[in-house]
């Protein structure tokens, strides 16, 4: 009986939705239980919990490692690398023939195999292995947890076949976590992914029409909208946020000025030095680490001295420490920015040009004679970055 037994896999896969684990694969299993069909039959499934490892995928030939540049950290094209190499080619010429150039030399020179340029290596494939080559499982994706529901279907003349039900569960992008905060996170989230979805699907359009021009206008325009609504909006709406950092002063007691100054000081070298530490976080020594911290609060000694050193000299306190607290406001921006670039190609340059216009806004307007009103100018600067915000 053993010989004759055939073996069915089935693999759910759910849609976006807020499903829990294990669910999809024991509907399945319901379905086939509830199934009334004359002499067909399903016994009880039995459950049983999988953690399969999760491992690099290897390829031939081997990618060329990238070196990381300082003008990667201000990448603003989006684009693989294949993709870049389908929109370039010459009139004529075959994507799987473009996509082969990008795998004959390593960084030094030597020619080393690529795939065949009669072998038709479609550009979904190469997109995918550009995509893979470079990722590493770390601890938390290290394992894969899903289900396995085992049962057997009977039929009348036949052999008994079992089944076998898997569940691909992918549900972490679409689920809202809990709190205020991280619903509104989320759902910022899953808005610029959407963007890049439709980026994507366009990218691969042209791949295929790289010189025809209407193409090139419909990609541009979809480019410059996605770009204003994940990149500038989001930058103009923290500028916002910083310039409310100036209703502070509102409840600043009188006489505490050189106080304020200080610790603004202090609050801006430690983030600063902060920053540092994690944009050459991967090059630092690790033994390092418990270092860095004491290296933070010498910082923020430093600021605090250097604070109070300028404020007694200071002519308008009040302006100095409005400067200083939008400087800890694009300070903090900018960060958050930096490490956005890692997921959104384009964020870092964009939050650069952000603080940058609308501080230029602000000393503008603070800097004019005869008006030191901090709050007023911040107001103004406020209200020239909503229409920035209306125009984008």
């Amino acid at each position: 009986m053993a010989a004759t037994m055939t073996r069915v896999a089935v693999i759910g896969i759910h849609g976006v939705a807020d499903q829990q684990p294990s669910q999809t694969a024991q509907r399945i299993s319901d379905l086939l239980l509830r199934l009334e069909r004359d002499n067909v039959a399903y016994q009880a499934f039995n459950r049983t919990d999988l953690r399969v490892p999760v491992r690099r995928v290897a390829f031939e030939p081997v990618p060329s490692p990238q070196r990381k540049t300082l003008a990667d950290a201000f990448r603003v094209d989006p684009r693989a690398e294949c993709i870049k190499q389908a929109h370039r080619r010459p009139r004529g010429q075959s994507i799987s023939a473009a996509l082969a150039d990008l795998w004959q030399a390593d960084e030094s020179g030597q020619a080393r195999p690529g795939p065949a340029r009669e072998s038709g290596e479609w550009l979904d494939y190469a997109y995918m292995r550009e995509q893979l080559s470079e990722y590493e499982p770390g601890d938390k994706d290290g394992f894969y947890e899903s289900v396995r529901l085992t049962g057997s279907r009977i039929s009348r003349g036949e052999h008994r076949c079992e089944v076998h039900i898997y569940e691909m569960f992918w549900a972490d992008l679409s689920r809202l976590g809990f709190g205020l905060l991280r619903m509104l996170i989320e759902f910022y989230q899953l808005l610029f992914h959407l963007c890049g979805l439709g980026a994507g699907s366009l990218d691969f359009a042209q791949a295929y029409h790289p010189h025809d021009w209407r193409w090139k206008w419909f990609r541009g325009t979809q480019y410059c909208a996605e770009q204003l609504l994940t990149l500038a909006v989001p930058v103009l709406n923290l500028c916002l946020l910083g310039l409310a950092s100036v209703l502070v002063l509102l409840r600043l007691p009188t006489g505490v000025e050189v106080s304020a100054i200080s610790g603004s000081a202090a609050l801006l070298a430690g983030i600063l030095i902060g920053w540092w530490l994690y944009a050459f976080r991967y090059q630092t020594n690790p033994g390092f680490w418990p270092w860095a911290i004491l290296l933070v609060l010498l910082g923020g000694v430093g600021g605090a001295l250097a604070g109070a050193f300028f404020a007694g000299r200071a002519s308008h306190p009040l302006q100095l420490l409005c400067l200083l607290l939008w400087l800890v406001s694009i300070s903090l921006i900018l960060w958050l920015m930096q490490a956005y670039q890692s997921r959104k190609p384009g964020a870092a340059l964009a939050g650069l040009l952000g603080v940058l216009v609308v501080s230029l806004i602000y000393l503008f307007i603070l800097g004019r004679p005869g008006d030191h009103d901090v709050l007023n100018a911040a107001m103004q600067t406020a209200e020239w970055t909503l229409l920035l915000l209306a125009a984008c």
